[in-house]
């Protein structure tokens, strides 16, 4: 069979359209009770679940005086951590300290702790 050049315009712009669909995306807020807030985004077969604990009392050592510390944590579901984990955690320490208001608890602490 010989394709013609609109037939075969038509199939890969067919196959594009399929390998750019955007999987449907949820989310559910408060689901863990322990903790002070959590959320969970769910992406397609990708989920993530997220715990926030604070502002909470921090160990000495780590007390800033100025601000509070926010301390992250990034687990995988399944295996030991990677690390590509430690670079997510770097990420995600740097997005919560440019979000969060840090001055308004000093000498506390907040923990963030991401699982996916």
């Amino acid at each position: 069979m010989i394709l013609t050049k609109s037939h075969y315009q038509t199939r890969m712009l067919a196959t594009l359209e399929n390998s750019i669909r955007v999987r449907p995306i949820s989310s559910e807020l408060s689901i863990l009770g322990n903790c002070d807030g959590s959320a969970r985004v769910k992406q397609g077969n990708s989920s993530v679940l997220v715990g926030i604990w604070g502002p909470i009392e921090v160990k000495q050592s780590k007390e800033d005086p100025e601000k509070c510390v926010i301390e992250t944590t990034v687990k995988a579901a399944t295996g030991q951590g990677s690390p590509l984990d430690k670079m997510y955690e770097e990420a995600l320490n740097q997005t919560c300290e440019q979000i969060v208001i840090t001055s308004a608890h000093p000498r506390t602490c907040i923990q963030v702790n991401c699982y996916s």
